[in-house]
């Protein structure tokens, strides 16, 4: 999906000079405001429809946006609640600047999902982005959709909010192989501190072949039953890791896990976990 996140010459060249140009053209304010988000919406349409091979950091995008001011917020605002192709880069640039009036627009795009599949994979960003729990509904049917980048985006939003209802969603599909295509996502979502109900479904995956056929996700998998920090999880990550033949990917592993182990050292304050915890860093060693 190209939604114009590749136009930041076009923005730095074309936007950056509406502050400049306010107030020039009209000697009544509120003129001068409406000239001034026309010039900005103009200008975002123009950037927007831009298709550039070479992406800029976010932060050069952001900045020129920023420079628009409020009159560029209101553009943006505008352009993402329309059926254009410029919806999903304004939304995009929305989230990104953390304004909030998106959320909005964000919970209608998810009640028309199929209306718009690239402006609904943007909510999804903007979902995680903002935590909103009150979107959970519109996130659960994404997650069912048929399209992989959907239901990737859904994925990962489920995991941001953290909610009960939606870690049980993700529970439920690792084992059912019409998710297959989002399996190591998910393993990455149900990988959060305390969540233990995600330790036998973990552990369950790591004997199918699903996991002896990928290696990114076997190393995903330990990772998050890392994360979980309980004396099982850990222990089973620990297990796992033994179990890599590969020097590269066994180094890059343990050293993860064992800051990942290091920081529930430092962060317990149960003399009997810290002497689990040691037990474990010293099998890594």
């Amino acid at each position: 999906m190209k939604t114009g996140w590749f136009c930041v010459a076009a923005i730095a060249g074309l936007l950056t000079s509406a502050q400049s140009n306010r107030g020039d053209q009209s000697p009544s304010e509120g003129v001068r405001v409406e000239s001034s988000r026309a010039d900005a919406t103009a200008r975002i349409r123009e950037a927007c429809r831009a298709d550039f091979d070479v992406p800029f950091e976010a932060e050069r995008q952001l900045e020129a946006i920023g420079a628009l001011g409020e009159n560029g917020r209101q553009a943006l605002l505008t352009l993402a609640r329309t059926k254009t192709p410029n919806a999903a880069c304004a939304l995009k640039l929305l989230v990104r600047l953390e304004d909030r009036r998106a959320i909005r627009i964000i919970r209608l795009a998810l009640r028309e999902i199929s209306a718009n599949l690239g402006v609904a994979e943007v909510a999804l960003e903007g979902v995680a982005r903002f935590r909103d729990i009150d979107s959970f509904d519109g996130v659960a049917a994404a997650f069912r959709s048929e399209r992989g980048a959907i239901r990737s985006a859904a994925v990962y939003a489920l995991g941001a909010l953290g909610d009960s209802r939606g870690l049980l969603l993700l529970r439920d599909a690792l084992g059912d192989p019409r998710y297959s295509d989002v399996l190591t996502p998910m393993v990455r979502a149900v990988g959060t501190k305390g969540h233990e109900e995600a330790v036998e479904p973990l552990v369950a995956l790591s004997k199918g072949a699903a996991y002896v056929d990928h290696e990114f996700l076997r190393t995903e998998l330990v990772v998050s039953l890392a994360r979980i920090a309980t004396t099982r999880s850990r222990r089973e990550a620990v297990t796992l890791w033994s179990g890599f033949r590969d020097n590269g990917i066994r180094r890059d592993l343990r050293e993860q896990l064992s800051n990942l182990l290091d920081q529930q050292r430092l962060a317990s304050r149960d003399p009997n976990e810290i002497v689990s915890i040691d037990a474990l860093l010293a099998e890594l060693r």
